[in-house]
């Protein structure tokens, strides 16, 4: 069962109605600095929601058997985010729920 509602009741204030109801985004992007745990707050979301969990940077490394790094040194940073675009552009496209770590 997938969620999509999050629902937050205060006890304190001694009413069953809700205090938060939102629908949750159907994707959702994790941003920011290398080592900031994307990848790790991003999964346990993921398991949370019960939808996929993608790191953007390892998909890029599976469509090119290569590491990051190695694209970087021999094919250079304007060829990386061509490729990082168009496995961003087609997971958005393809997936209809999902949390996605960037690099």
């Amino acid at each position: 069962m997938k969620i999509n509602k999050l629902v937050i009741w205060d006890k304190s204030l001694g009413t069953t109605n809700p205090v938060v109801e939102r629908m949750i985004p159907s994707k959702i992007f994790f941003v920011g600095m290398p080592g900031s745990g994307k990848s790790t707050l991003g999964t346990k979301l993921a398991a949370i929601l019960n939808v996929p969990f993608f790191d953007l940077d390892k998909q890029i490394e599976i469509k090119e058997s290569r590491s990051i790094t190695e694209i970087f040194k021999f094919s250079g940073e304007d060829y990386f985010r061509e490729i990082e675009a168009q496995i961003l552009n087609k997971l958005i496209k393809d997936e209809s729920q999902f949390v996605c770590s960037t690099g």
